[in-house]
């Protein structure tokens, strides 16, 4: 295998499949990259039998021929070379990479021990590249971090009346987001797990306007951006009920301005040496006192003039967990709905029931 190619070209196309690799795998091969040459093609392949990035690119093929090799050091090595065109050649287990008076050799693995990848050959839906990456921004960050909770490691999609549906918990907050513009996914007849990895994934590579979407018999979504193919591996597991975790209604219902709140929040939770912060919403007639205690540090008091008339609540939340669903949101105004001190409360970006957030509260 040799092929001649512009360093900047190939340093975009590795870093975009990179991420699909292992680095810290039991299996060697997972760490490395495939690189295939044929017929004025290169293809790049990376996987952590999860997910799968393959990126596709024209160069001069001299001879055609696939090789497995270490990512990290690859793209780390081509990083370092000019801006000009390199030539990548095999020869007796290694690779040279050499441009002018530069040269370099990495060992390689065989290529027959890399994954097998089946390409998707079905059809697709086709989306925009914002449109998806609103669904992914609007839920991601409510999905659990904890590899136990396997059926929380990932984003829930599922075709609601009207839209389509992704809905994302870690059992502490819950966020819910509808496209309406967008009715189904080719190939999705029920509920898909997607997990947190992929998505973000697709969130580093997308840059077309237009991509193509499909789930493929419910065991894969493929996701076309341009050159570059992502398959991830949907988790096998049921989606909890989160239904029936939704209040139906909300006694204390309040709007106030998003970026007023959010301002008094990041305030009330600088004062707190640990992750965990509690933040509390005292609200009463015409105000909510956005409150803080870290007894070692001090306090924090801020009051934000509401309109509200029904009778006061006290109630503290989780202060990353107020901040990242507040700004997921978009519009000027939030709107809170609160029953009481111990219940979920529920946040709705300008009134719209399509984006709703839920969090659980903190114990006062």
């Amino acid at each position: 295998m040799e092929f001649t190619i512009d360093k900047r070209i190939l340093l975009i196309e590795v870093s975009k499949v990179i991420g699909a690799t292992e680095r810290k795998a039991t299996m060697p091969i997972l760490s490395n990259i495939l690189l295939k040459a044929e017929k004025g093609n290169l293809k790049i392949t990376g996987t952590d039998l999860e997910v799968t990035i393959i990126s596709s690119i024209n160069c001069n093929i001299v001879s055609e021929g696939q090789v497995s090799i270490p990512a990290k050091k690859f793209y780390d090595y081509i990083r370092e070379l000019p801006d000009r065109d390199i030539n990548i050649k095999k020869e007796d287990g290694f690779i040279e990479i050499s441009t002018e008076k530069i040269s370099g050799r990495l060992k390689v693995l065989q290529a027959e021990d890399f994954p097998h990848i089946d390409e998707y050959k079905g059809n697709y839906t086709k989306v925009s590249y914002e449109q998806l990456l609103k669904m992914i921004d609007k839920t991601i960050y409510a999905t659990s971090i904890d590899e136990v909770k396997y059926s929380l490691n990932g984003v829930y999609i599922e075709k609601a009346l009207d839209s389509l549906r992704c809905v994302a918990t870690d059992s502490h907050r819950l966020a819910l987001y509808e496209d309406e513009s967008l009715k189904s996914i080719e190939g999705l007849t029920k509920g898909i797990i997607v997990p947190r990895k992929g998505l973000y994934e697709i969130k580093k590579i997308g840059t077309e306007n237009e991509i193509n979407i499909a789930v493929e018999k419910n065991k894969n979504l493929i996701v076309n951006i341009g050159n570059t193919i992502i398959q991830i591996r949907l988790l096998d597991y049921d989606f909890p009920d989160y239904k029936s975790v939704l209040p139906s209604e909300t006694k204390i219902n309040i709007k106030i301005k998003k970026d007023i709140l959010v301002s008094a929040v990041k305030r009330a939770q600088s004062i707190y040496q640990e992750k965990i912060s509690r933040v509390v919403l005292n609200i009463q007639k015409d105000t909510i006192i956005v409150e803080s205690n870290e007894p070692d540090i001090g306090e924090v008091k801020e009051e934000i003039e509401i309109d509200y008339k029904g009778d006061p609540l006290k109630i503290g939340f989780n202060g990353k967990y107020l901040l990242d669903c507040l700004n997921s949101m978009d519009g000027e105004f939030v709107s809170m709905g609160f029953n009481n001190e111990q219940s979920a409360s529920t946040f709705f970006a300008d009134d719209n029931k399509k984006h709703l957030n839920l969090i659980m509260p903190m114990r006062m």
